[in-house]
């Protein structure tokens, strides 16, 4: 009988530098089920590269999990459908180019203009351009270049930022002292003694003493002692028990990766990866504008974000943050900080916003007015960050009303895409907080006003301390997202937003819950879970501030936690809201509503309970009894004078009589 049909799977893979590939591919058949109902399995085969290829032969009709292990390269892991002959470099082909990042260029030429980002090779490195150079060798001019002692990623469209020379070695301790009353420039960490002689050069920030209070951001000059160190500038505030964060600054090497990604995205199909591991990466350079691709320059932060310059339609690019185990949220009643995973710890006091290019940011997309609605188009650039987190120093004791900076300015990108991202302040992790001595310039994350350029869509946020946790706007859609120790935990933003919707929302000990940022049509869906502790700098003021009337349409789903044996009578405060956005408190049980309150002849008033708390769901409103003349909801008159009828949410009802009648209500 003549065997089972074949098909064959062929390959060639190029080795890390020079040499022949070496390695496995492994082909596991996926389970199938039989007419009969058996689940037939079959062994993995495994074909080992011979010449640096593959030529394996395999059972047609079954679909096939492939594993490649070639040495040198990360494994690559996919899956083909087994239904033909195939060349697996056509799906996750490993070249040469994969081993050392994109751009590179070959062997250095006296002839060639490199710009940043490209790679040349010189005695026997390879260099990565920091500048736009012309016949500047990096032993003439390193300035201009860095040198690249570790592999990219395993894929042409990946670029590691390590191997643009991003180290990773970020500390925070909180123990700090320096002192002021001599200018002495000698910091003392004598508990977690933090220090190297190999610690020397690299950028440190210490919280409050710089002037004014502001943090100290300057460089360690001298190694003392595992404990004491000193920095190149002097106090002007003496401080004890300061948070101190020090390593090497990572900023132009992940700025270097930026570049090199965004160029390779708009030569490639429009995408590329940006890779992390997980570390604290220093980000200690100064918040100022760039340019990218022969562009304007456009943002305002210490990383950017590389976009398309186009005034019509064009290519559209994709960069992907690639961090791993994303940071946990931290509680406020530790007394120590709980950082892991990829963290980009932010040394930098911020700048003033007013400045004409925008907000400043960490990490910031295009923010000036080159980029606006009526001079040019948005910018055709995607942002997806997966398990990415961004740490700021904390201002809030010094208040300064001009200085602080923001996490993610995604305000003016084109969408960001699905992703795992966070934004917390270094040092913020008890109830001590001032609230009101914080500064009203920093931000966990803008989302872009993005001219119905949609959807813009974030699996989940987690954002710790900042004066606005969560700027919304239009198209935007949370899937997650949970904010503590936030002035304002949510911001609608913008002019005429509209189609916003948060899946679940938890809130927690934050004054201001939901807030309101423009005029004009909106529309907001979204379930808000709030604790309230009731007392202390974080009391609620206002779940819900909008004067303006800018939300009109959608649905606040509100849940809030109470302590045990609590009764559940207590008041959503809420300030606006003129349209017709619906409120549902979930912590209302369905049912009678004991005791509920007979409004005054002739006065509009909401639902409410027999403590005169406003219901906030929809009622079943029953009226018998005395001698009523009119029943009008929401000013329109039901042509009644008694029966049952239903009472929107944040609707009010009237009732015209010369003889009380008597009044049941049901929570629906």
């Amino acid at each position: 009988m003549p065997g089972p049909a074949t098909f064959l799977a062929t390959a060639t893979f190029d080795p890390p530098a020079g040499g022949t590939a070496t390695g496995t591919v492994t082909f596991t058949p996926q389970a199938r089920s039989t007419p009969t109902g058996y689940v037939v399995a079959q062994q993995p085969v495994v074909a080992t590269l011979s010449a640096g290829a593959i030529s394996q032969s395999l059972v047609q009709g079954i679909a096939y999990t492939v594993l490649e292990q070639i040495t040198g390269a990360q494994p690559a892991a996919y899956t083909i459908p087994g239904n033909g002959n195939i060349d697996l470099s056509t799906i996750s082909s490993l070249v040469s180019s994969a081993y050392i990042p994109n751009a590179y260029m070959g062997a250095w030429s006296s002839t060639t203009t490199y710009q940043i980002g490209q790679i040349v090779a010189s005695g026997g490195v390879n260099y990565v351009a920091l500048q736009s150079t012309t016949n500047q060798t990096p032993a003439s001019n390193p300035s201009a270049w860095l040198a690249l002692s570790i592999t990219s990623g395993a894929h042409p469209w990946e670029f590691r930022v390590s191997a643009y020379g991003a180290v990773g070695n970020c500390q925070i301790v909180a123990d700090g002292a320096i002192s002021s009353s001599s200018s002495t420039t000698t910091l003392t960490c004598a508990t977690s003694m933090p220090f190297k002689s190999t610690d020397v050069g690299k950028s440190i920030r210490i919280d409050g003493a710089g002037a004014s209070g502001i943090g100290l951001v300057t460089t360690i000059t001298g190694f003392t002692s595992s404990s004491v160190v000193t920095v190149g500038a002097a106090a002007s505030t003496t401080v004890s028990g300061a948070i101190v964060a020090f390593g090497t600054d990572d900023t132009a090497a992940i700025n270097a990766a930026q570049t090199a990604a965004g160029l390779y995205a708009i030569a490639n199909n429009g995408y590329a990866e940006v890779l992390f591991d997980p570390l604290y990466y220093t980000i200690a350079g100064p918040v100022t504008t760039h340019t990218f691709n022969g562009g304007s320059a456009y943002d305002f932060g210490q990383i950017f974000w590389p976009i398309v310059v186009q005034t019509g339609n064009g290519p559209q690019i994709e960069i992907a943050w690639k961090g791993k185990s994303a940071a946990s949220e931290q509680n406020w009643e530790m007394t120590a900080q709980n950082l892991h995973g990829t963290m980009l710890i932010s040394l930098s006091n911020g700048a003033n916003p007013a400045s004409a290019n925008g907000a400043a940011a960490v990490v910031s997309g295009p923010t000036n007015a080159l980029y606006t609605v009526g001079t040019f188009h948005f910018p055709a650039a995607v942002a997806q960050v997966d398990q990415v987190y961004i740490s700021t120093p904390d201002q809030s004791a010094a208040g300064y009303a001009s200085l602080g900076i923001g996490a993610w300015n995604f305000q003016k990108m084109g969408a960001v895409n699905h992703g795992i991202i966070g934004a917390v302040k270094t040092g913020r992790y008890n109830s001590n907080m001032n609230l009101s001595a914080q500064s009203t310039n920093d931000f966990g994350l803008y989302m872009p006003l993005n001219s119905n350029t949609e959807p813009d869509m974030v699996d989940y946020f987690n954002c710790q301390g900042y004066y606005l946790g969560l700027g919304v706007a239009e198209h935007t859609q949370i899937k997650q997202c949970s904010l503590q120790q936030c002035r304002t935990a949510i911001q609608v933003e913008g002019g005429y937003w509209h189609q916003a919707q948060i899946g679940y929302a938890s809130v927690s000990n934050c004054p201001y819950v939901l807030t309101s940022n423009g005029f004009g049509p909106s529309s907001l869906d979204c379930f808000l879970d709030i604790e309230d502790p009731g007392s202390g700098p974080f009391n609620t003021v206002l779940h819900i501030y909008d004067p303006n009337g800018a939300i009109d349409a959608g649905e606040i789903r509100f849940g809030r936690s109470i302590a045990p044996g609590t009764p559940r009578v207590y008041t959503i405060g809420v300030n606006g809201l003129y349209g017709g956005v619906k409120i549902k408190d979930h912590w209302r049980p369905r049912g009678l509503i004991s005791g509920a309150l007979l409004p005054a002849s002739g006065t509009a008033s909401f639902v409410q309970d027999s403590g005169g708390t406003q219901v906030w769901r929809d009622c079943m409103v029953t009226i018998s009894g005395g001698t009523v003349t009119g029943i009008s909801v929401a000013g329109v008159s039901l042509g009644i004078t008694s029966g049952t009828f239903v009472v929107p949410s944040f609707q009010q009802f009237t009732l015209t009589y010369s003889v009380a009648p008597t009044i049941h209500a049901f929570a629906m």
